[in-house]
């Protein structure tokens, strides 16, 4: 991470500002083409009246250019560069990860689970996970099916409640799930492809566009389930002890440290009042089916 003085963050004048869930955010930029694929990734989203200072920031800046390449562009969180420079098609997925990165540093007050979220009903599900267990697609084939969404990137649970908080971002669909994406009805935003880093072509999906309910509110916890995709195999669900789950949301919270010995009892509790499944997840329809059996039993 770089960090920059504050005479260069405040150079970039334009700024969009959306309510994502429970989080505010603001992008700063000043290339139309970007804050208008921005715009579209958040269109049905409510900005906030005022800001209060407590807004998720990110701000893209011009790099130093150099005649033989292609521009390149700095994106910062805060007032910390994130990633390497990137090029135009780069800088939307950067904006994503500064947007994730700020959630993690400036909303301690949730304990925060790496994990995709949704609900059916009032069912709470979460389903935390390591990046590359499909996730995401599995979020997208739930929400045609009727499920409303809250992340595909964080479950923010409320120390206290133990509620999930909606963190209702778009969705980031990797190039190997588009013809999941295309056989479910889902049309990425603006059609368009962009790179993410190592993990190649990408393109996103706003769930309002799938229909306006779409995004979930605050809600209890009523099932975690671990998915991991293996493509071709049956859909397949186990039972896990509480304890092998409890050690799962840990693993997989960034911000575990800040709750010092409080968190095994946040994931304790949160365990405690919930079913616990590992999902081995292959046909997306074979999945969502027994997703929605468990949930409806």
């Amino acid at each position: 991470m770089v960090a920059i003085n504050v005479k260069q963050k405040n150079e970039t004048r334009e700024a969009l500002r959306f309510r994502v869930g429970d989080v505010d955010v603001r992008v700063e930029c000043d290339m139309q083409e970007v804050r208008d694929d921005f715009r579209a990734l958040y269109a049905g989203y409510g900005a906030p009246p005022d800001s209060n200072g407590d807004d998720v920031t990110v701000q893209v800046v011009p790099a130093s250019q150099r005649r033989w390449r292609a521009p390149r562009y700095h994106v910062f969180s805060g007032l910390e560069q994130i990633g390497p420079d990137v090029r135009l098609n780069e800088i939307l997925p950067m904006v994503e990860w500064g947007l994730n990165y700020g959630v993690i540093a400036r909303r301690g007050e949730f304990f925060q689970i790496h994990a995709a979220a949704m609900s059916l009903g009032d069912q709470g599900v979460i389903f935390p996970a390591d990046s590359g267990s499909g996730k995401t697609t599995l979020c997208a084939a739930l929400l045609v099916d009727g499920w409303r969404y809250l992340s595909d990137e964080f479950a923010l649970i409320h120390p206290r409640t133990l509620r999930v908080h909606p963190y209702p971002k778009a969705l980031c669909v990797k190039h190997g799930a588009f013809e999941v994406l295309r056989q479910l009805g889902l049309p990425l935003v603006g059609g368009k492809h962009f790179v993410k880093g190592l993990k190649g072509q990408v393109g996103y999906v706003n769930p309002r566009n799938v229909r306006p309910d779409a995004v979930c509110e605050v809600c209890p916890v009523r099932f975690v389930v671990l998915p991991c995709h293996v493509a071709g195999a049956p859909a397949r669900l186990l039972s896990m002890t509480r304890e092998q789950a409890a050690y799962e949301l840990l693993r997989n919270s960034p911000n575990r440290s800040a709750f010092g010995d409080q968190a095994l009892r946040i994931a304790a509790d949160l365990v405690a009042g919930a079913e616990c499944f590992s999902l081995r997840s292959g046909a997306i329809e074979e999945t969502r089916k027994l997703l929605r059996g468990l949930v409806e039993a």
